[in-house]
């Protein structure tokens, strides 16, 4: 049976983890949980406007929540499987989380990705990436989260460049990274 949930958008560019177990970046939060069954519809504004995919997320305190793909998203990823067959994207390397919010407010940025984990032969590797470094811009564009740095990726191919800013232990560091295709 079709469903109709109504609520507020109550957050943007969060990140959870889905059903499938892998973590969604960049997505729509609102205060009404998607019913079993119901992701893959649509979710609109009080326009009537389509603004985002309805998405399964795993169990614990996020299905209080509903989640959706940005529509703008969404759009590139279909428009990209549909010319190509296939999802390519650029690939730094690395695993990162947030950059606590004290942490940013001390650094005088508005946020970044805490770098956790740095890939052997990576491009982050190829770049002097640490662990415990934090990007904080990519392309000349501060970054907010580490979702905001993995969305940022997604309009990327491998062999791009990318201009990243990172703090390696209390030193600002720019560098220009080739993006590889994702193992």
């Amino acid at each position: 049976h079709p469903t109709v949930v109504t609520g507020v958008v109550s957050a943007v560019g969060q990140r959870v983890e889905s059903a499938a177990g892998h973590a969604l970046h960049g997505m729509i939060q609102t205060d009404g949980p998607t019913a079993p069954g119901a992701a893959g519809g649509p979710l609109v504004d009080a326009t009537g406007a389509v603004i985002g995919i309805s998405t399964d997320v795993a169990d614990g305190p996020a299905l209080s929540f509903g989640y959706a793909t940005p529509i703008d998203l969404a759009h590139r990823v279909a428009e990209q499987i549909l010319r190509t067959g296939h999802m390519d994207r650029g690939w730094l390397g690395i695993e990162c989380e947030d950059l606590p919010a004290a942490q940013a407010r001390e650094m005088g940025v508005p946020g970044g990705a805490v770098v956790r984990l740095v890939a052997a032969g990576s491009p982050a590797a190829t770049a002097g990436l640490h662990a415990n470094d934090v990007i904080t811009e990519i392309d000349d564009q501060p970054l907010t989260s580490a979702s905001a740095l993995v969305v940022a990726l997604l309009d990327h191919h491998a062999g791009d460049r990318v201009a990243i800013v990172y703090w390696h232990l209390g030193q600002r560091i720019e560098r220009t990274v080739s993006l590889a295709a994702h193992p």
